[in-house]
């Protein structure tokens, strides 16, 4: 899994210091969670971009001080981008200023909200049982620090989570766009470090709440996790497809050029990186059956391995 993080912000100042970027964050997020994922950052303020989005499984767009309805260039150039990715279905995730620029691309309105700031730890309802890493949850609480919101729900997406304070708090569109207006990534000392440079903002009583809330705790690592299930090696299994090709070299070729996984002879394909099979196969075996961990298996699989070892038997006493 290849995943691009667009950094849509240049921190300065103690978040620099402490954070390094907004991107950096995320990074250290899906460290604690386990992920083994390569992660790659580019900075669109900066006119950082990949040479091709085809490069990586899925892109994520952070957070941001700017607005996401911005007229800046940057910020016209990141939509025209992120309009593109939407329209080829590409695998996205947007976290607060990427939430709402992915909904704006989708023609839904956003703009300064009129219950005020949100910040500090904000408990959202959750919709979606069926979400992976989600069985059973019917609340999520997570650090977050805006003053826009999303005001309708994008037009073809799903309600994932909402809250009296913030309507429109996450949502998906089909297995490709995860969408949420809350920080994941955030620790409580960069909540407590932006609520400090907002208090005369906030005012008195709603910055001592949210400074507050912070000791309750948040669940940033398993919004990772849920992630790691919806976008890792085991996410999706209806969406697998089987290529049968009597032409080696033309199957070969399919999986060089996408993230397909190829059973064939080593010396036709000495370029691709070789996956452990366990058991390992013998060069000897008469049949070879290999499956990707994790993933759903075909009805019919079933019936192979229950006559496999009969199969197996039968060529040994004919042999």
């Amino acid at each position: 899994m290849r995943l691009c993080i667009l950094d849509n912000d240049i921190l300065d100042g103690h978040l620099a210091e402490t954070c390094s970027s907004f991107g950096a964050m995320f990074v250290r997020l899906f460290d604690r969670a386990g992920v083994d994922w390569r992660m790659d950052i580019f900075n669109t303020q900066r006119g950082q971009y990949p040479a091709s989005f085809d490069d990586f499984d899925a892109v994520l767009l952070t957070g941001s001080r700017a607005d996401s309805f911005s007229d800046a260039p940057w910020a016209v150039e990141l939509r025209r981008r992120v309009t593109t990715l939407l329209e080829t279905r590409k695998k996205m995730v947007g976290v607060c200023f990427g939430h709402q620029l992915i909904a704006l691309c989708m023609g839904a309105a956003v703009g300064r909200a009129p219950q005020g700031w949100g910040a500090g730890r904000m408990a959202y309802q959750w919709l979606d049982a069926d979400f992976p890493q989600a069985a059973g949850r019917s609340e999520i609480a997570l650090l977050a620090s805006h003053q826009d919101q999303v005001f309708e729900l994008p037009r073809g997406a799903t309600l994932v989570a909402r809250s009296a304070f913030c309507p429109v708090a996450a949502f998906t569109v089909g297995n490709a766009v995860f969408c949420i207006q809350p920080h994941p990534e955030f620790q409580e000392e960069v909540s407590a470090y932006l609520l400090e440079k907002h208090r005369e903002i906030l005012g008195e009583e709603k910055y001592i709440a949210a400074r507050s809330s912070l000791k309750q705790g948040h669940e940033g690592d398993h919004v990772a996790r849920m992630l790691m299930a919806r976008y890792g090696p085991q996410a999706n299994p209806d969406d697998l497809v089987t290529l049968r090709c009597d032409e080696t070299l033309s199957i070969v070729d399919v999986a060089r050029r996408s993230n397909a996984v190829v059973l064939t002879v080593l010396a036709v394909a000495a370029d691709l990186v070789p996956l452990n099979v366990v058991p390992a196969l013998n060069a000897t075996a008469r049949f070879g059956l290999v499956t990707l961990s994790r993933r759903q298996e075909a009805p019919a699989l079933r019936i192979v391995r229950e006559q496999l070892p009969g199969w197996v038997a039968a060529m040994g006493e004919k042999a």
